[in-house]
């Protein structure tokens, strides 16, 4: 995971705008929270700097994150984003 203007360090990873992935996810669970008329509540902070990960793999944590909430859950499902440190962004269920 890199932040900043260092190479990305792996062939298949890229600098990703973490907002828009996580809006991208959000949008392939959508039916799935409306289905089991949940309420997603989600925070995604406006400072992210972008990241250097491989696209694909964040997209799948968020969207297994957010799945793994939507069937465990009977009320709200929150996802809040913050940068905590400049190596670090949380993403949290």
């Amino acid at each position: 995971l890199t932040t900043g203007q260092e190479q990305p360090a792996r062939p298949d990873e890229q600098w990703v705008d973490v907002r828009e992935v996580i809006e991208t996810a959000v949008s392939a669970i959508i039916t799935q929270i409306r289905e089991k008329q949940l309420n997603l509540n989600l925070a995604v902070a406006d400072d992210l700097p972008p990241l250097a990960v491989s696209r694909h793999d964040l997209h799948q944590i968020v969207t297994n994150l957010l799945g793994n909430a939507c069937q465990s859950s009977s009320g709200d499902v929150c996802l809040n984003s913050c940068l905590q440190s400049k190596r670090r962004v949380p993403v949290e269920n």
